[in-house]
């Protein structure tokens, strides 16, 4: 720096201009359960690790970017690594889901050869959607529905096969009726109603109807709605194709859906990443449960389609904090009182009632007093069980409630799939009170 006049001066000063830190960072999965190992995140560069933060509360999580994925609630977190030298910012997200370690579904592979329709069961959670084999088609379907009105995340591994050149791909399908035949285009294709995230692998040159226009050539991920899979189309087409690169490796491939009830947002992950979001009601598109799975085809061209299931949350729960049944809620015994309830007979006598839900055992029986409000998933049938059976019991004095779940104005065989009705069984010593509450809309029938 230099001064003018008659008087000349000058010094001389050193600036250091440094870039920005890389921030960035990552954790070894995009989707945690809440009996995973807590994970800690990767910086990219160790040096500059700087602190970690969360602005949703729900997530417990320390400076360091330690979760602690049992006191934290379910939900899909934004993390923000700001770093500590030349300070810099990097986010991510990471979605934590309420675990099931012990109602695992069940699955049926359909399977009629004679009609092109080959699935089948590998073992271990592993099932074949189709062989290495032209034109046969296959489906694994959950035998269990699931209700839109809760959050839900079904974790699953696919298999596309080792050829390029290979055809149909997978589709994840969720649909209204029980167990539908697959039909060729992915499994799912003129299913109505249906909302289906297709994952293609073959590239149709010259799309005919509505299959497959806008298309691009490499294999890539769609949501399609009503079996329509015209991608170019403003009402069938939720999501747009994402380009997928060559998914038919010979590997598995993690992919997680997860709906989440009170943001309406449908989120699709593939390896760790997520690939998509859907921003939509799902809820207006159905009429009742749910039915899900995984389906598959194949064509002139053919590829060995599998599918892995590693975990699920999707059964019925309530939030013991307030019960309004936002998200399922695994809980067990609750010992704090969680609602008010006036008698309804003298409109004056108040009780506090609290909630318990044993998810480990579908065929619970219980002892209920004045502080007991009981919900137990129902079985098909409880033929087997020591104390229950679906109409009758070895207690004189027992209620049994099952709800019109499908809400078709009646109760009958419908309403017994296992979780698609309640069923509680009530043992009552001496004097007995039990309150019941329903949704809107429900139907109940009391046979003692």
């Amino acid at each position: 720096y230099s001064l003018n006049g008659t008087c000349t001066s000058s010094t001389t000063q050193d600036v250091l201009i440094k870039s920005l830190d890389d921030a960035s960072f990552s954790y070894a999965s995009c989707c945690y359960w809440t009996t995973d190992t807590d994970p800690s995140p990767t910086p990219t560069v160790t040096a500059s690790e700087g602190t970690y933060a969360c602005s949703d509360n729900n997530l417990s999580m320390a400076s360091n970017g330690l979760i602690d994925l049992s006191a934290s609630l379910a939900g899909n977190y934004t993390i923000t690594h700001t770093s500590s030298d030349c300070p810099n910012t990097d986010a991510k997200d990471v979605l934590i889901s309420l675990s099931n370690e012990c109602n695992t579904p069940t699955f049926t592979p359909l399977s009629d050869p004679s009609n092109q329709v080959v699935a089948l069961s590998l073992g271990n959670n592993e099932y074949q959607l189709t062989p290495n084999t032209p034109s046969v088609r296959g489906a694994i379907w959950c035998d269990q529905p699931l209700n839109l009105n809760y959050s839900f995340t079904i974790s699953s591994q696919l298999y596309f096969g080792d050829n390029n050149n290979g055809a149909d791909g997978i589709s994840f399908v969720l649909h209204q009726y029980y167990q539908p035949n697959p039909v060729g285009g992915i499994g799912y294709y003129l299913f109505d109603p249906s909302i289906a995230v297709e994952f293609d692998t073959y590239y149709n040159n010259q799309p005919t109807n509505f299959i497959d226009q806008g298309a691009p050539s490499t294999d890539h991920m769609a949501v399609q709605l009503n079996g329509n899979r015209d991608h170019q189309s403003s009402t069938h087409n939720l999501l747009p194709p994402v380009d997928l690169g060559n998914i038919e490796d010979d590997q598995y491939h993690d992919v997680v859906l997860n709906w989440n009830v009170n943001s309406l947002v449908f989120s699709i992950y593939l390896d760790n990443n997520l690939i998509g979001t859907v921003n939509r009601d799902l809820r207006n598109d159905f009429t009742g449960l749910v039915y899900w799975g995984f389906a598959s085809s194949t064509g002139t061209s053919y590829s060995l389609h599998k599918f892995k299931y590693i975990n699920s949350s999707f059964w019925y729960g309530r939030n013991e904090t307030d019960l309004n049944d936002v998200y399922n809620q695994w809980q067990g015994d609750v010992n704090i009182p969680t609602e008010t309830v006036t008698d309804p007979i003298d409109n004056t006598i108040q009780y506090t009632t609290a909630s318990w839900f044993n998810p480990c055992n579908w065929s619970a029986s219980f002892v209920p007093d004045y502080d007991t409000d009981v919900v137990i998933p129902q079985q098909s049938n409880y033929t087997n069980h020591p104390i229950v059976n679906y109409n009758t019991s070895i207690f004189s004095n027992h209620s049994i409630l099952n709800l019109d779940m499908d809400r078709d104005g009646d109760i009958d065989s419908d309403d017994q799939v296992q979780g698609k009705g309640f069923v509680k069984s009530l043992k009552l010593e001496g004097d007995g009170l039990f309150f019941i509450k329903t949704d809107d809309g429900a139907e109940i029938q009391v046979k003692d």
